[in-house]
């Protein structure tokens, strides 16, 4: 294989895990001399110019009507195309599909990545959702959820190979009646990042980092505080990210007169993100759903003992009193005992974290890039 196009929904400088594998992987295949391309969306409203110029990069602008926006995008996918043999498509919608139309124009070869359900992500950011990924499989919902249901199956079906990060996701795909030989489990590698600059938190800091939706579970995180404080005055929570659900936390954060206790920072480039990781002392994630959360490696990384849902493919990541900890999604209880241990006893907080060091082992980088180009070639 000589050239591949990434077609992706983000890219660096829009900040996510998705743009980051993006980018990480086109420096690979550029180290590897082989050509690369990416076309992506953009929030602003001119193209964001390839700083390596080794790469060409094509941006559609968030800010166009939704319809139109996507016609662009198709559009400039076709007058880049011909020029690359893989096509490799960041997620099923509706990139997925873009990408599937223009690899039967052209004949390209279709790889796609899947990181997770697009259908069960668009419903589970109504606050009122709380069926599981794997409940949602088999149930029915309304008109439109259905058909992203169907497109979603069908691009994942016509695509000539796919990559998954996690076990429990292959399950997932072989259930909408893929085989499981064109499934492949690449796990996300890690990189590390240097901080830019250093931050101050008093008291003892409790890190959690995501976007700002209902699955997530920070509404629990907070509803906690009041109960670790009696415990722990010096105990602070720090949310990074930005969604939906801020003016809700907000509100739970006055209602529990929790201002100098919490801080939501809102959305960080990763350089700043690193500060915050290396300034706080325990890591927490409580999603009802998460096929693999990048942010658990990362906390890992810069020494954080993370406490973490035993739900979708993070028990892949987290051994249980090994690597971190678990508990069950949402369970109060279950977190603040969690929280309690890893801060009354160093014992076992050295040891999560050494085990957190020798499981990131697993997720090297050049392994893990290696094995994609296995698949896209």
């Amino acid at each position: 294989m000589k050239s591949v196009l990434l077609v992706c929904s983000i890219f660096p400088p829009q900040i996510g895990g998705p743009s980051t594998y993006a980018e990480n992987l086109v420096n690979f295949l550029l180290s590897k001399n082989i050509k690369t391309g990416v076309i992506t969306y953009t929030k602003d409203s001119f193209e964001i110019k390839a700083k390596n110029k080794d790469f060409s990069l094509s941006t559609i602008s968030r800010n166009i009507p939704l319809i139109l926006r996507e016609l662009v995008y198709l559009i400039k996918l076709l007058a880049m195309a011909s020029q690359y043999e893989v096509l490799y498509a960041q997620s099923t919608i509706p990139v997925g599909f873009l990408a599937f139309v223009v690899s039967r124009i052209f004949r390209k070869k279709f790889i796609l990545r899947v990181t997770g359900d697009h259908a069960f992500e668009r419903a589970s950011d109504k606050t009122n959702f709380v069926d599981s990924l794997e409940d949602f499989q088999n149930k029915k919902y309304n008109w439109w959820i259905e058909q992203l249901k169907k497109l979603d199956h069908f691009v994942a079906k016509k695509a000539d190979q796919i990559i998954t990060p996690s076990r429990y996701l292959q399950n997932i795909l072989v259930g909408w009646g893929l085989a499981l030989k064109k499934i492949n489990l690449v796990y996300n590698a890690f990189i590390e990042i240097r901080s830019e600059g250093k931050i101050e938190l008093s008291g003892e800091v409790i890190l959690s980092v995501g976007r700002l939706i209902p699955l997530k579970g920070f509404d629990c995180l907070i509803k906690i505080m009041p109960d670790l404080l009696k415990i722990n005055p010096s105990f602070k929570l720090v949310i990074v990210g930005e969604g939906g659900e801020r003016k809700h936390l907000e509100k739970l954060i006055r209602e529990n007169n929790l201002q100098s206790q919490i801080i939501l920072t809102g959305a960080l480039t990763k350089q700043e993100l690193v500060a915050y990781y290396t300034a706080s002392d325990i890591f927490v994630l409580n999603s009802s759903h998460d096929t693999f959360p990048n942010v658990i490696l990362e906390a890992m990384a810069y020494s954080l003992p993370v406490i973490a849902s035993n739900v979708g493919g993070v028990p892949e990541m987290v051994e249980d009193g090994v690597s971190g900890l678990l508990f069950s999604s949402g369970n109060k209880g279950e977190i603040k005992k969690a929280i309690l241990r890893v801060h009354k006893d160093s014992i076992l907080r050295e040891r999560l974290i050494y085990g957190a060091k020798e499981k990131l082992k697993d997720f090297d980088y050049d392994k893990i890039m290696e094995r994609t180009l296995e698949v896209l070639s």
